[in-house]
């Protein structure tokens, strides 16, 4: 309960400038849509998940914790990609500098909302930027997410599961866990890509002991895959 009193006394004494408050009114329906989301899927269990716990094991305790914060960037039609590209770029400075202050950063995520995609638009805009900067983040132990209403990746636990699909189109970041291994080396991955990903996966300082040697073992294998 504390937690609740010190997150509304929070808000409460935070100012906001006039263009700050216009783009909170614009976009109240959007924040409204994304926080029932977060709450009401995320961060409770569904039927067809293939496991018992909630759709994201996170969402929870970082919602009692307050670290899931939630930006509504506004594309124009021009060179959508390179909005997008733009607004991830600010958005993982923001997170990195934000998390690298709280010793529970595992709990830590920004959702970038992105309205003006539409349905059609989210394979490529919301998908493909996702892949393009995976690496990236993996480097820096970091993971980028990518949902939209028509995301067709399956779940670890029922590939008829769609976990990933979400009412807006966002990119969503937050730390790399051990067990995200799986995501990283799964079978729809050529071996190039998922020997890519775990090299990446290496680099990251001051990963678990087991977690490094199942990495590495899987990396061999597919070194030697690649040579045949």
């Amino acid at each position: 309960m504390s937690q609740q009193l010190n997150s509304q006394k929070s808000v409460l004494q935070r100012s906001l400038s006039v263009s700050e408050i216009a783009h909170f009114s614009e976009n109240i329906d959007v924040l409204r849509e994304a926080a029932a989301w977060v709450r009401n899927y995320l961060a409770r269990p569904h039927p067809a998940l293939g496991r018992t716990g909630t759709v994201c094991p996170f969402a929870k305790p970082a919602l009692v914790k307050d670290t899931v914060r939630v930006a509504v960037v506004r594309l124009t039609d021009s060179n959508k990609r390179a909005q997008i590209m733009e607004a991830v770029q600010y958005h993982l400075e923001a997170f990195v500098s934000r998390a690298a202050q709280d010793g529970d950063r595992i709990l830590h995520a920004t959702l970038i909302l992105f309205p003006d995609v539409s349905l059609e638009e989210a394979p490529e805009l919301i998908d493909r930027t996702k892949e393009e900067l995976k690496t990236k983040f993996i480097q820096q132990g970091l993971m980028l997410g990518e949902f939209h209403p028509r995301n067709e990746s399956p779940g670890l636990h029922n590939p008829e599961f769609k976990p990933l699909r979400s009412p807006i189109p966002m990119l969503a970041i937050r730390h790399m866990v051990p067990t995200d291994f799986v995501f990283l080396n799964r079978p729809e991955y050529d071996t190039v890509t998922r020997l890519k990903y775990l090299e990446a996966y290496l680099a990251v300082p001051d990963l678990p002991r087991s977690s490094r040697d199942d990495v590495e073992r899987a990396a061999a294998s597919l070194r030697a895959e690649a040579h045949n």
